[in-house]
């Protein structure tokens, strides 16, 4: 596949475990082939380049001129450095969420796009648990009781950034995605490292209860809302969904190879992809208001 140079020429940025997963997806997806690899980590680097055959680049710099696209899966707070240089050189970025660590690092990455495009990592837009939910077509207007909890046990994996910006931002991005993102009030509580719960408030009634804890006892992504009087359920972790009670057929996808298609397809038809920068960044505004509110709680 290597060789087939009509293929767009991906690097993967970062090579830690989802660095590593991206770093698959793109070698098992057809019309991508992996032409660099770059990460602070020498054995990392090394790693990759011997599983994925890939070409090792010192920076970010050096990639520019040998890859169409860039996966950027190294800490948020680096997302903008990493991104900037590549934006400006018209090079497709698809960036792990969260988006960036602060508004002004977001509003960098807008500076630089361009036309290139940026697409944003928020991997449960292309669970197939949300798919026939999203196909409906639902208007904002008739998204009412929202409810998401999303539980994990201690340990696991490495994080670089609290439980808002980690978990709960999946379920932030599904309500904007369902509801809007005018949301005029936030409340929150707990402690931003390890539980959080908040309550989105939209100006027509509609609250948004969102809970997101990584040192629960077990493990549990559930999402549930009333749309137009029916009640709507989707379990991501289990990859069902269900309305009044009666399940949607699912079709079966691995999310991160669906996802790397998307953003793939989205430079060749020069259209939007299905997370865009607008996406990500509404996201992202929300993520900072309920982190700013529990820590306004903070004693």
């Amino acid at each position: 596949m290597s060789g087939d140079f009509s293929l767009l020429r991906v690097a993967v940025i970062g090579l830690g475990p989802m660095g590593q997963n991206h770093a698959r997806a793109v070698t098992d997806t057809a019309g991508a082939r992996l032409a660099g690899v770059v990460d602070i980590d020498p054995r990392l680097v090394a790693k990759a380049a011997a599983t994925y055959s890939s070409p090792v680049f010192a920076d970010v710099h050096g990639l520019i001129g040998h890859i169409d696209a860039a996966v950027i899966a190294v800490p948020p707070e680096h997302h903008a450095a990493v991104a900037v240089p590549l934006l400006k050189a018209g090079i497709a970025c698809l960036i792990e969420k969260p988006l960036t660590a602060t508004p002004a690092q977001a509003d960098e990455l807008a500076a630089a796009a361009g036309s290139a495009c940026i697409a944003v990592g928020h991997i449960e837009r292309f669970n197939p648990a949300i798919a026939p939910v999203l196909a409906l077509g639902l208007e904002p207007s008739g998204i009412s009781h929202v409810t998401a909890v999303r539980l994990a046990p201690v340990g696991g994996r490495a994080v670089a950034t609290d439980v808002v910006a980690d978990m709960m931002v999946h379920d932030i991005d599904i309500t904007v995605k369902l509801k809007g993102a005018d949301v005029v009030a936030v409340q929150a509580e707990g402690d931003l490292p390890t539980r959080v719960s908040a309550v989105l408030r939209y100006a027509d009634g509609t609250e948004a209860q969102l809970v997101a804890d990584r040192a629960a006892a077990h493990r549990e992504r559930s999402f549930k809302f009333r749309a137009d009087g029916d009640a709507i359920e989707v379990d991501f972790l289990g990859r069902r969904a269900s309305r009044n009670g009666h399940e949607f057929p699912i079709t079966p996808q691995d999310a991160l190879r669906t996802q790397l298609e998307d953003f793939l397809d989205a430079i060749q038809a020069r259209r939007e992809p299905r997370v865009s920068l607008a996406d990500g960044r509404a996201c992202m505004d929300l993520v900072w208001r309920v982190q700013a509110a529990v820590l306004e709680r903070a004693p």
